[in-house]
Order: structure tokens, then sequence, then C-alpha cells
């Protein structure tokens, strides 16, 4: 009770003050002639007991508000510890899985070149250790280019026998659990940057290069020939194969794309599978190879 009544008086002690601190001129003169809304600091003086009453209600609020920051802060940085003891571990794993040879090159150049040629019905043709349930197709629903937002992507969807589209993709499709199954799902994991995109969601525009033949197929904003030529030469000699490897019941991917906004990047992802079903994708390391921005904005 007595704190209350101390708020009370010094409310009233500084509304009465920035009164008459207002009736004074900027030259310290007297201003007592000039007209002013007198009925306003009168209000303000009879309200004033309010800041007592209220002052309890701001002091828990602000007591709430930084009890709430400090448990976010701390639940923020728990989980950056998790995920950073989790790429530690996977990028351990990584080194130390077997190195699996096959020709993932070829499959990822032709799934991009029907993208390119829009024949989405054709994916799973050279995609064979991915498979559908019984009735159900996989479709792209494209971009929109009157959302109305500042951007769109592409999406691949599952068109269930019933008519209903799910975009959990991987929560349908059947894969066989080996590592050209993991760089299959990989690709299709991937594949929005690859599909057509509007307007601001081209900032995640990629071109995927498999091999060095790869390198003159990728797309560049400059108009300048020679700037385009001179980054081909700077990119042609860096390693491009894509590398998959198993290891601790996991399989680990490893690409190189172009990007007009990065540069050339090497991803690293860890593939979970569970039976025939691919569970989780983890991005654990991502590394640039040669930086790049082409300095455009959308």
């Amino acid at each position: 009770m007595k704190i209350v009544l101390i708020v009370y008086a010094i409310s009233w002690l500084i509304l009465l003050g920035a009164y008459f601190s207002n009736r004074l001129s900027k030259k310290g003169k007297s201003s007592f002639d000039d007209k002013e809304p007198w009925y306003l600091y009168a209000t303000m003086i009879v309200l004033a007991p309010l800041a007592a009453i209220l002052t309890p209600y701001f002091l828990y609020e602000i007591y709430r508000d930084k009890k709430n920051e400090k448990k976010h802060t701390a639940e923020r940085e728990a989980k950056e510890r998790i995920e950073k003891e989790r790429k530690a571990d996977a990028s351990a794993a990584f080194l130390s899985a077997s190195l699996s040879d096959a020709d993932y090159a070829a499959v990822g150049r032709r799934l991009h070149k029907l993208v390119s040629e829009k024949k989405y019905n054709a994916f799973l043709d050279c995609l064979d250790k991915v498979k559908l349930p019984n009735g159900a197709k996989l479709i792209v629903e494209e971009c929109n280019e009157d959302t109305g937002d500042i951007g769109d992507t592409s999406t691949l969807l599952i068109k269930l026998p019933n008519g209903d589209t799910d975009k959990n993709i991987f929560s349908h499709l059947v894969v066989e659990q080996s590592a050209m199954g993991a760089w299959q799902a990989y690709l299709l994991h991937e594949l929005w940057h690859v599909l057509p995109l509007f307007w601001h969601a081209n900032y995640d525009a990629r071109d995927y290069i498999f091999s060095t033949e790869d390198v003159n197929s990728i797309s560049t904003f400059t108009e300048d020939e020679r700037e385009r030529n001179a980054i081909i030469a700077l990119i042609s000699d860096f390693n491009f194969t894509p590398e998959v490897r198993e290891g601790n019941g996991n399989y680990f991917v490893s690409s190189c794309f172009w990007s007009n906004f990065g540069g050339l990047i090497r991803e690293y992802i860890e593939l979970t599978f569970d039976g025939n079903k691919v569970v989780d994708m983890f991005q654990f390391d991502s590394k640039t190879e040669y930086e790049y921005n082409c300095g455009i904005l959308f």
C-alpha cells in the first residue's frame, strides 16, 4: 500500500511538473497569458491515480516479457546447439562412409532435361528406384504469376486416387533403400529449384552441374558474352562429380549447383530411411567453391 501511495504521489508531481514546464516560454519567460487547453492538463492530473493502479500491471508485463525472451533465447540456443552437433556428426559419418559408384550424372541430367521440356508425367520413367502407390500420380503444380504475391514456386504433388493432393510426396513414394535410391530421392527433393519459378522465387533458381559438360549450360543474367565465358572458364576446373555414400544405416549425397546469387556451391545432404520410405533429408554442409553474385534485384 505504501508503494502504491508513493507511485500515486510521484505521478501527480510528474504531471504537474509537465504542466508548469509547458507553460514557460523557451526563453524562460512566463506565458500564462497564452491560451492553453487547461482542461487537458486538468484531465491528466485527475487521471493520475490510474498510473498508480496500472503500475503493477505494467511491471508484471515487463517481467513476463523478459522471462519469455530468456526462455525463447534458451530454446533457440539449445536448438542451434543440437543442429550444430548433428551437422558435426553427419560430416564425420560422411567422411567415414563407403563411396558407391554409379552413373548418377546421367540420371540427374535426364531428369532435368524432362523439366526443361515440361514432360512432367515422365519423371518416374527415369527414376527406376522410386515407385508410386497404386492409383497415385506424381504431378507438378506450376508457379502462379497471378498469385498477387512477390513470387511463387512450382510444387511437386502426389495426386491420390480420391483426387486429393499432398505436398509431402515422400510420405507416399516408395524408394529403394540403396545408393541410387537415395540419389533419386535427393533429385526429387531438390527439383523445385529447377522447375519454373516466378519473380522473387528466382533467387532460389539453380543449375545443377553433374560433370564438366554441364558447365556450358548454366544460365547467367549477364548480357556480356565475355563475362559469361570468363565465369565458365573460372569454374570449369572444379570437380563436379556427385557422390553418394552409405554409412551407419544412412545415405549421404553431395552434389554441385550454380546459383547467380551465390556462385558454385557443393551441398551435402543426409538421407534417413525407414524401410522403403525416406523420412528425413538434412543438409549438414554447404561449401561455396566459387563465390558470385550477379547483383540483380528482383
